[in-house]
Protein backbone atom coordinates (compact mmCIF):
# COMPACT_ATOMS: atom_id res chain seq x y z
CA UNK A 1 0.00 0.00 0.00
CA UNK A 2 1.46 3.31 -1.03
CA UNK A 3 2.07 5.45 2.15
CA UNK A 4 -0.44 8.42 0.99
CA UNK A 5 -3.22 5.91 0.43
CA UNK A 6 -1.96 4.15 4.46
CA UNK A 7 -2.38 7.93 5.81
CA UNK A 8 -5.62 8.55 4.48
CA UNK A 9 -7.00 4.93 5.20
CA UNK A 10 -5.57 5.89 8.87
CA UNK A 11 -7.84 9.25 9.21
CA UNK A 12 -10.72 7.33 8.10
CA UNK A 13 -10.67 4.49 10.68
CA UNK A 14 -12.60 4.98 14.03
CA UNK A 15 -12.13 3.17 16.97
CA UNK A 16 -15.57 2.04 17.49
CA UNK A 17 -15.06 0.77 21.56
CA UNK A 18 -12.62 3.26 22.71
CA UNK A 19 -14.29 6.25 20.63
CA UNK A 20 -11.44 7.76 18.77
CA UNK A 21 -9.71 7.85 15.40
CA UNK A 22 -6.87 5.93 14.94
CA UNK A 23 -4.88 8.88 13.94
CA UNK A 24 -5.40 10.59 16.87
CA UNK A 25 -3.21 7.38 18.54
CA UNK A 26 0.42 8.26 18.69
CA UNK A 27 3.38 5.42 18.58
CA UNK A 28 3.53 5.42 22.40
CA UNK A 29 0.64 4.80 24.81
CA UNK A 30 0.74 4.32 28.46
CA UNK A 31 -2.02 2.20 29.45
CA UNK A 32 -3.66 2.24 33.17
CA UNK A 33 -7.30 0.78 34.48
CA UNK A 34 -8.76 3.53 36.17
CA UNK A 35 -10.11 6.34 34.10
CA UNK A 36 -9.84 8.93 37.08
CA UNK A 37 -5.82 7.45 37.02
CA UNK A 38 -5.84 8.12 33.47
CA UNK A 39 -6.56 11.78 34.05
CA UNK A 40 -3.99 12.26 37.04
CA UNK A 41 -1.22 10.57 34.40
CA UNK A 42 -2.43 12.68 31.59
CA UNK A 43 -1.46 16.17 33.89
CA UNK A 44 2.15 14.82 33.22
CA UNK A 45 1.81 15.79 29.93
CA UNK A 46 2.01 18.80 27.96
CA UNK A 47 -0.96 20.44 26.40
CA UNK A 48 -2.84 17.16 27.09
CA UNK A 49 -6.26 16.74 25.37
CA UNK A 50 -9.14 14.31 25.94
CA UNK A 51 -9.57 12.57 22.78
CA UNK A 52 -11.73 10.30 23.38
CA UNK A 53 -14.43 8.90 26.37
CA UNK A 54 -16.65 5.71 25.85
CA UNK A 55 -17.91 3.81 28.84
CA UNK A 56 -14.47 3.11 30.95
CA UNK A 57 -12.07 4.05 27.98
CA UNK A 58 -10.90 7.21 28.64
CA UNK A 59 -8.14 8.50 25.84
CA UNK A 60 -5.63 11.23 26.24
CA UNK A 61 -3.08 12.83 24.16
CA UNK A 62 -0.25 15.45 24.73
CA UNK A 63 4.07 15.31 24.31
CA UNK A 64 6.47 14.14 27.30
CA UNK A 65 9.73 16.07 26.56
CA UNK A 66 8.43 16.93 23.14
CA UNK A 67 7.35 13.13 22.54
CA UNK A 68 3.81 12.95 21.46
CA UNK A 69 2.43 10.05 24.40
CA UNK A 70 -1.50 8.80 24.57
CA UNK A 71 -2.60 7.67 28.24
CA UNK A 72 -5.64 5.68 27.88
CA UNK A 73 -8.03 3.85 30.31
CA UNK A 74 -8.55 0.09 30.08
CA UNK A 75 -11.00 -1.13 33.36
CA UNK A 76 -10.61 -4.40 35.43
CA UNK A 77 -9.83 -7.83 33.85
CA UNK A 78 -8.69 -9.10 30.56
CA UNK A 79 -11.34 -9.36 28.18
CA UNK A 80 -12.34 -5.25 28.64
CA UNK A 81 -8.52 -4.66 28.63
CA UNK A 82 -7.55 -6.89 25.55
CA UNK A 83 -9.97 -4.53 23.42
CA UNK A 84 -8.35 -1.50 24.59
CA UNK A 85 -5.18 -3.06 23.51
CA UNK A 86 -6.26 -4.58 20.12
CA UNK A 87 -7.67 -1.24 19.13
CA UNK A 88 -4.63 0.78 20.32
CA UNK A 89 -2.48 -1.64 18.25
CA UNK A 90 -4.73 -1.27 14.59
CA UNK A 91 -4.32 2.04 15.34
CA UNK A 92 -0.42 1.45 14.82
CA UNK A 93 0.37 2.41 18.53
CA UNK A 94 4.35 0.78 18.65
CA UNK A 95 5.08 0.51 22.32
CA UNK A 96 2.56 -0.22 25.07
CA UNK A 97 3.70 0.49 28.98
CA UNK A 98 0.50 -0.65 31.19
CA UNK A 99 0.90 0.73 34.18
CA UNK A 100 -1.48 -0.40 37.45
CA UNK A 101 -1.44 -2.17 40.87
CA UNK A 102 -1.05 -5.87 41.70
CA UNK A 103 -1.20 -7.82 44.63
CA UNK A 104 2.46 -8.76 45.76
CA UNK A 105 3.49 -12.71 45.81
CA UNK A 106 6.58 -12.80 47.89
CA UNK A 107 7.92 -11.67 50.66
CA UNK A 108 10.03 -9.47 49.90
CA UNK A 109 8.03 -7.59 47.26
CA UNK A 110 6.67 -4.46 49.79
CA UNK A 111 3.66 -2.20 49.93
CA UNK A 112 4.40 0.66 47.60
CA UNK A 113 7.00 -1.61 45.36
CA UNK A 114 7.63 -1.29 42.00
CA UNK A 115 7.59 -4.60 39.88
CA UNK A 116 8.68 -4.27 36.18
CA UNK A 117 7.11 -7.90 34.57
CA UNK A 118 9.10 -9.71 31.82
CA UNK A 119 6.46 -12.39 31.51
CA UNK A 120 2.83 -13.35 32.69
CA UNK A 121 1.35 -16.77 33.71
CA UNK A 122 -1.72 -16.85 31.70
CA UNK A 123 -4.61 -17.65 33.89
CA UNK A 124 -7.20 -15.80 32.34
CA UNK A 125 -9.65 -16.84 29.89
CA UNK A 126 -9.09 -14.64 27.13
CA UNK A 127 -5.55 -15.67 25.63
CA UNK A 128 -6.60 -19.26 25.62
CA UNK A 129 -9.24 -18.46 22.54
CA UNK A 130 -6.11 -16.27 20.69
CA UNK A 131 -3.17 -18.53 20.52
CA UNK A 132 -2.31 -22.28 21.89
CA UNK A 133 -2.50 -22.78 25.58
CA UNK A 134 1.94 -23.33 25.62
CA UNK A 135 2.35 -19.75 23.66
CA UNK A 136 4.22 -17.54 26.26
CA UNK A 137 3.77 -14.27 27.54
CA UNK A 138 6.89 -12.30 27.30
CA UNK A 139 7.22 -8.04 27.67
CA UNK A 140 9.88 -6.81 25.46
CA UNK A 141 13.33 -6.73 26.41
CA UNK A 142 14.31 -3.67 25.33
CA UNK A 143 11.35 -1.38 27.07
CA UNK A 144 12.04 -3.46 30.24
CA UNK A 145 16.07 -2.65 30.20
CA UNK A 146 14.50 0.90 29.84
CA UNK A 147 11.82 0.93 32.75
CA UNK A 148 14.57 -0.57 34.96
CA UNK A 149 16.84 2.53 33.58
CA UNK A 150 14.50 4.60 34.04
CA UNK A 151 13.56 3.87 37.40
CA UNK A 152 17.12 3.70 38.41
CA UNK A 153 18.26 7.12 37.51
CA UNK A 154 15.41 8.12 39.84
CA UNK A 155 17.35 6.61 42.81
CA UNK A 156 14.12 3.97 42.95
CA UNK A 157 14.72 -0.09 43.17
CA UNK A 158 12.44 -1.86 41.07
CA UNK A 159 11.77 -5.95 41.34
CA UNK A 160 11.90 -7.33 38.05
CA UNK A 161 10.03 -10.92 37.59
CA UNK A 162 6.94 -12.55 36.07
CA UNK A 163 3.35 -11.47 37.27
CA UNK A 164 0.24 -14.00 37.35
CA UNK A 165 -2.62 -12.86 35.25
CA UNK A 166 -5.69 -14.14 36.87
CA UNK A 167 -9.40 -12.98 36.34
CA UNK A 168 -10.80 -14.31 39.94
CA UNK A 169 -10.63 -11.65 42.25
CA UNK A 170 -13.01 -12.70 45.06
CA UNK A 171 -12.47 -16.87 45.05
CA UNK A 172 -14.76 -18.81 46.79
CA UNK A 173 -14.40 -22.10 48.93
CA UNK A 174 -15.22 -24.53 46.28
CA UNK A 175 -12.52 -24.19 44.18
CA UNK A 176 -10.24 -22.01 46.37
CA UNK A 177 -7.75 -20.23 45.17
CA UNK A 178 -3.84 -20.76 42.80
CA UNK A 179 -1.94 -17.93 44.72
CA UNK A 180 -0.06 -20.16 47.15
CA UNK A 181 0.62 -22.54 43.98
CA UNK A 182 2.13 -19.26 42.27
CA UNK A 183 4.00 -18.32 45.45
CA UNK A 184 5.69 -21.66 45.45
CA UNK A 185 6.45 -20.96 42.10
CA UNK A 186 8.53 -17.53 42.96
CA UNK A 187 6.00 -15.29 41.15
CA UNK A 188 6.35 -11.94 42.04
CA UNK A 189 2.93 -10.51 42.30
CA UNK A 190 -0.83 -11.07 40.65
CA UNK A 191 -2.95 -8.27 38.75
CA UNK A 192 -5.86 -8.93 36.00
CA UNK A 193 -4.48 -7.50 32.26
CA UNK A 194 -0.67 -8.20 31.89
CA UNK A 195 -0.93 -11.28 29.86
CA UNK A 196 -3.60 -10.05 27.55
CA UNK A 197 -1.34 -7.11 26.62
CA UNK A 198 1.70 -9.43 26.21
CA UNK A 199 0.03 -11.94 23.70
CA UNK A 200 -1.71 -9.30 21.50
CA UNK A 201 1.01 -7.09 21.24
CA UNK A 202 3.23 -10.51 20.26
CA UNK A 203 0.48 -10.87 17.45
CA UNK A 204 0.98 -7.49 16.21
CA UNK A 205 5.02 -7.51 16.72
CA UNK A 206 4.51 -4.52 19.00
CA UNK A 207 6.51 -3.63 22.30
CA UNK A 208 5.16 -3.99 25.69
CA UNK A 209 6.28 -4.07 29.23
CA UNK A 210 3.42 -3.53 32.28
CA UNK A 211 4.56 -2.26 35.55
CA UNK A 212 3.00 -1.83 38.35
Amino acid sequence: MAATAYLDEMVDLHLPVLGVRAVDIPDRVIVVGDPGRAGLVAEQLTDATLVGQNREYSSYVGTFNGTAVGVVSHGVGAAGAAICFEELMRAGAQTIIRAGTAGALQDEVADGSLVIATGAVREEGLSHRLVPDTFPAVADVDVVMALRAATESKGVSAHCGLFLTNDLFYPHAVLGSSLELWHRAGVLATEMEASALLVIAALHGRRPAPLR
